[in-house]
């Protein structure tokens, strides 16, 4: 909850004082977090640029220093020296500024809200979700008479009707249910004591900080008697956590988060056998595996039995398991059931065949527009439709039938354009918004 001091609230300057503290509630940082609430300037919060992984984790706030008046800081002393701050965000909510100047959240900061408020309080919710909204539509090709656009799906990762508990949540398009393990049991010697468990090893990944040592993790190491100097000895067949998952499937891939560094290039696997457990009983060994403690190790499977768990052995004392995915093959029983995400197209002006807009039959995410008019702007927005309602519009797509985009390989500097490699795909060096990415050497 929000506690609120009864002789502020309310007051002169203060009246915005709920709205900050809300924010706080639903997953937001202070906007002076990267450069006024860090350790050193080795901290990994250490704000120099808007950024999604540094800072408040919203990349439409610049950085700056906890600062009071409505306009940007003269520039002095932080702690990482003499710095001068520009277009901060002093009319934020979650500024220090008074009434007179806060009066907005950033489109990243509304997104992290509706994530926090899905993710961590998804039980106070519903019955069931709201569709997800989508990302804006792009173009991708056009002709002298058609434009074709297409849509990312909903950055959530759902593509399935959403009902709390229900399977739908888990599969993914294609029917792939993804588990985490949801039971998991450690016998001696190696059954960890006080808060480090094999249930540490249960749900997605938490670790705080990779290629550290965590207690969210399940550890050979924090099963010994803290009274023994020295290690305890795995038993010959070695230290073993087994891990269950709640439905049965016959599995594509093993995915496995790690937490261990070996100084040593010449050490052994860290496990030396991994053992899927079978609905049959003929369990399967896939042998020892090397892991890394920044990349998770992802086994492909060619195996065509019912798989419920898997047992992980490792001689290794210092090896830390942070969670297990398992993925089922495509059209995976437990999600034919599911009721796949529709869209309807909006359009201004109206396609002259559906006014209130195309709802298209097929899941698909690529429309071709054969009803375009020359010379006039078009707006393309995009909603999700399920049997609970509709979604809001996605963010606008505004398109001339003939003008430049970004995709067609042409730079259009005056829109902002830094590249265009004729595709949207992110990772290779230009980015989907035809922005350079960094770390490639690209001409």
């Amino acid at each position: 909850g929000i506690v609120l001091n009864p002789s502020f609230y309310g007051t002169f300057g203060h009246t915005d004082t709920m709205v900050h503290e809300v924010g706080h509630s639903l997953g937001l940082y202070h906007v002076f977090r990267g450069v006024s609430e860090i350790d050193s300037c080795n901290d990994a919060c250490l704000e120099t640029e808007p950024s999604m992984e540094t800072g408040d984790l919203c990349a439409d706030t610049n950085p700056t220093p906890k600062y009071k008046e409505c306009n940007d800081p003269e520039p002095g002393n932080e702690t990482c020296g003499h710095q001068h701050f520009t277009h901060t965000p002093f009319n934020n909510y979650m500024s220090y500024a008074d009434d007179a100047c806060t009066n907005s959240f950033t489109l990243n900061q509304m997104a992290r809200m509706h994530c926090y408020l899905d993710l961590i309080y998804q039980t106070w919710q519903p019955a069931f979700k709201p569709p997800p909204v989508v990302m804006a539509p792009q173009v991708v090709e056009q002709h002298h008479n058609s434009v074709t656009f297409e849509w990312f799906p909903p950055i959530s990762g759902h593509f399935y009707d959403r009902e709390v508990g229900s399977v739908c949540e888990k599969c993914t398009e294609g029917r792939v249910l993804l588990q985490y393990a949801s039971n998991s049991s450690s016998p001696r010697p190696c059954n960890p004591s006080g808060h480090w468990s094999p249930r540490e090893a249960e749900g997605p990944p938490d670790v705080e900080q990779v290629c550290e040592p965590s207690v969210r993790t399940w550890s050979p190491n924090a099963g010994t008697d803290q009274g023994v100097v020295g290690l305890s000895e795995c038993p010959p067949q070695g230290c073993m956590l087994q891990l269950e998952f709640q439905h049965p499937v016959v599995p594509d891939s093993l995915t496995v988060w790690v937490t261990f560094f070996s100084p040593e290039e010449s050490a052994l696997p860290a496990i030396h056998d991994i053992l899927l457990l079978t609905v049959t009983g003929n369990n399967i060994s896939l042998g020892p595996s090397n892991v890394f403690c920044d990349t998770p190790l992802t086994l492909k499977l060619d195996v065509e039995e019912e798989v419920y768990g898997v047992q992980f052995y490792t001689m290794e004392q210092h090896l830390e398991i942070d969670a297990t995915l398992l993925s089922s093959k495509p059209d995976c029983i437990f999600c034919k059931h599911c009721k796949p995400l529709r869209y309807r197209l909006l359009r201004q002006p109206a396609f002259t065949h559906a006014p209130h807009g195309l709802i298209l039959i097929e899941p698909i995410r690529q429309y071709t527009d054969r009803d375009v008019v020359l010379h006039v702007l078009h707006t393309y927005q995009i909603q999700t439709i399920s049997r609970w309602g509709k979604s809001e519009p996605s963010l606008p797509l505004v398109h001339e039938l003939g003008g430049p985009f970004c995709g067609d390989g042409h730079i259009q500097s005056s829109k902002g354009e830094e590249c265009d490699d004729m595709n949207s795909v992110n990772g290779d060096g230009c980015s989907s918004q035809c922005k350079e990415e960094p770390f490639f050497n690209c001409v």
